[in-house]
C-alpha cells in the first residue's frame, strides 16, 4: 500500500510551504515520511518526524521485552518492520504534535494494546508489563461472533479476537478490511497471520471515532475538547478517557478497577522508557462510562441500568411494535422499579400497552437485584453495555450456593443460539465433580453435602468416572487471575461472563 500521507503541495512548486506534522517534502513537492519522500532529492524537512525516529528497533524490543519468548504463544509475529509499515499508512499516527506528544500518543497506543495482549502476572520476570503483544488469537476462539447487519458472514468465518487489540465481531472486521483494503470478512485470519495487516487493523482502532466517541488519537494528541456535559461526567483529557473509550461500560465508574490498573502500569513504563510525563487523569475510576448513544441500526432502544433490581422474561418476538414510530411517543413513558426507569421496548408498570412489548414485561424484584432467566438458568446481570448490546451475568446457583452445588438438572451455559451469542472475553470452562484424576490445575475440595471435591480444565470434555459436570464460561481476565493465585473460584464464577443480544430480535 502507499506510504503517502497527506498529498500536501510543498517546496518549490508551493512557494516552500512546508508539510504538516513535520512530513518530509519529495523532489516533486509532496509530503510523506518513506524513502522516496525523505530520500534522494528532498527538499525540506529530510529527517522527518517518522515514528521510525522514535521507536527505534532497539526501542521496541526493550518495551516489548517478552514479544520474542518462547513462553508467549505469539512469539515472533509481532515484527517492529510490520509495526512501521502499518504505523506509516496512517496520516498522524505518531507524527502529530510536538516530540513530548508524540511519544505519549506511542505509549499510549502499546500499552492498550499490550494489555489486551499482555502474557504477564505479578511475579513475572521483569514485571508484569514487560509482556505485552504475547497473545494473537484470544483462548477461546472456537465461536463466530457474528450478528446480524450490514456485514453478512460466509460461511465457516469466525471472527473472534485477533491482534493487538483482539478485533472481534464481524462488524468490526468489516469496516476495519475496508478501510485498509484488505477483505477481512472472507479472510478474518488475516489480522492473525500477517502482521503488518495485523498492526493496521489496530491503529484503525485507534485513530477512528467510535460511535460518538472521539478517537483516541485525538484524546491523546490534544485535539478533543469536552463538553461541560462531558466535564461534568469526568470525562478530561487524559489517557484514562482512552480506557473509558475502548471498555469504559465493563471498568468504568465503580472505582478501582485492576484492568484499568494494568492499562495505567503499561502506560507509565512505555512512557518512563521513552521519557516522556504521564500527563494527567490517568484513570477512569470515577468517570461515568462511555457510552455511544442509539446505533441508527439497532432495532430496540433499552433504557435500563445495572444498579436496578429488575427480572427479565425474554421470549421470541412476534411482529413487535416499530421502534421508529414508537420512539417518540415512548420516550418519555417509563415507570420505576426501585431506583431506575423502565421504557421502550419493555413492557410493564402504568404505561401505555403499546408502549413495550408483552413477551418482554419487567418485574421488580424484592431482593434489590437484576435478574435474567436464560433458557431454564437463572443470572443475576452485572453489567449491561447497551451501545455494544453486552449484558455480562453470573449464574445465580454459583453466587448463592458456590461452585459445588449447581442447580439441579445440571445445565451448561455456553450460549449459542438466539436471542444469545457469547462474548468475546470469555474463556469456557468444565467443573468436573469428584473425578478420579486432576486436571492440570488440580482437585479442590468442596465444602457441601453434594460433592467432595471439583475440578477444573478449559478443555470440553465430560470426564469419565465423574459422576456430574458442566461447562460455564468466566472473563477471560478473571481466569488468567485465577491461574495466577489472585482469584478463587468463587470469585472468578461470581465475576461473570459476557453475552450479547442479537441486533435483530
Amino acid at each position: 500500500s502507499s506510504n503517502i500521507l497527506a498529498a500536501e503541495g510543498c517546496g518549490r512548486e508551493a512557494g516552500g510551504a512546508l508539510c504538516p506534522n513535520g512530513l518530509c517534502c519529495s523532489q516533486f513537492g509532496f509530503c510523506g515520511s518513506s524513502s522516496d519522500y525523505c530520500g534522494s532529492g528532498c527538499q525540506s524537512q529530510c529527517s522527518g518526524n517518522d515514528i521510525g525516529s522514535i521507536i527505534t528497533q532497539h526501542l521496541f524490543n526493550n518495551m516489548l521485552k517478552y514479544l520474542n519468548d518462547s513462553r508467549c504463544p505469539g512469539n515472533g509475529f509481532y515484527t517492529y518492520s510490520a509495526f512501521i509499515t502499518a504505523a506509516r499508512s496512517f496520516n498522524g499516527f505518531g507524527t502529530t504534535g510536538d516530540l513530548t506528544t508524540r511519544k505519549r500518543e506511542l505509549a499510549a497506543f502499546l500499552a492498550q494494546t499490550s494489555h489486551e495482549t499482555t502474557g504477564g502476572w505479578p511475579s513475572a520476570p521483569d514485571g508484569p508489563y514487560a509482556w505485552g503483544y504475547c497473545f494473537i488469537r484470544e483462548q477461546n476462539n472456537d465461536q463466530a461472533y457474528c450478528l446480524p447487519g450490514v456485514w453478512p458472514c460466509p460461511r465457516g468465518r469466525l471472527y473472534y479476537g485477533r491482534g493487538p487489540f483482539q478485533l472481534a465481531y464481524n462488524f468490526n472486521y468489516g469496516p476495519a478490511g475496508r478501510d485498509i483494503g484488505v477483505d477481512l470478512i472472507n479472510n478474518p485470519d488475516l489480522v492473525a497471520t500477517n502482521p503488518t495487516i495485523s498492526f493496521k487493523t489496530a491503529i484503525w482502532f485507534w485513530m477512528t471515532p467510535q460511535g460518538n466517541k472521539p478517537s483516541s488519537h485525538n484524546v491523546i494528541v490534544g485535539q478533543w475538547t469536552p463538553s461541560a456535559a462531558e466535564r461534568d461526567a469526568g470525562w478530561l483529557p487524559g489517557y484514562g478517557v482512552i480506557t473509558n473509550i475502548i471498555n469504559g461500560e465493563l471498568e468504568c465508574g465503580h472505582g478501582p478497577d485492576d484492568r484499568v490498573t494494568d492499562r495505567i502500569g503499561f502506560y507509565r513504563r512505555y512512557c518512563d522508557i521513552l521519557g516522556v510525563s504521564y500527563g494527567s487523569n490517568l484513570d477512569c475510576y470515577n468517570q461515568r462510562p462511555h457510552t455511544s448513544g442509539r446505533s441508527q441500526r439497532r432495532n430496540w432502544i433499552l433504557f435500563l441500568s445495572a444498579s436496578s433490581s429488575v427480572l427479565l422474561n425474554l421470549a421470541f418476538l412476534v411482529s413487535p411494535p416499530s421502534p421508529s414510530q414508537l420512539y417518540e411517543k415512548c420516550r418519555d413513558a417509563v415507570f420505576k422499579c426501585g431506583n431506575i426507569s423502565i421504557g421502550y421496548p419493555f413492557s410493564g408498570g402504568d404505561r401505555e400497552p403499546e408502549c413495550g412489548h408483552p413477551n418482554l414485561e419487567l418485574r421488580c424484584d424484592i431482593t434489590n437485584t437484576t435478574k435474567i432467566e436464560i433458557v431454564g438458568i437463572k443470572y443475576k446481570v452485572l453489567d449491561i453495555h447497551h451501545e455494544s448490546r453486552i449484558l455480562r451475568i453470573a449464574r445465580e446457583d454459583f453466587i448463592n450456593n458456590g461452585s459445588c452445588r449447581p442447580q439441579i438438572p445440571i445445565q451448561d451455559s455456553i450460549l449459542n443460539s438466539e436471542p444469545f451469542v457469547p462474548g468475546s472475553r470469555n474463556t469456557n470452562l468444565t467443573l468436573l465433580y469428584d473425578c478420579q484424576s486432576s486436571s492440570s490445575l488440580g482437585i479442590f475440595p468442596c465444602n457441601s453435602s453434594n460433592y467432595n471435591n471439583v475440578s477444573i480444565t478449559t478443555d470440553n470434555i465430560r470426564g469419565d468416572g465423574c459422576p456430574a459436570n458442566v461447562r460455564v464460561p468466566v472473563l477471560q481476565s478473571s481466569w488468567e487471575r485465577f491461574r495466577n493465585k489472585t482469584l478463587d473460584l468463587e470469585e472468578a464464577l461470581e465475576t461473570g461472563f459476557e453475552v450479547l443480544w442479537e441486533e435483530d430480535m
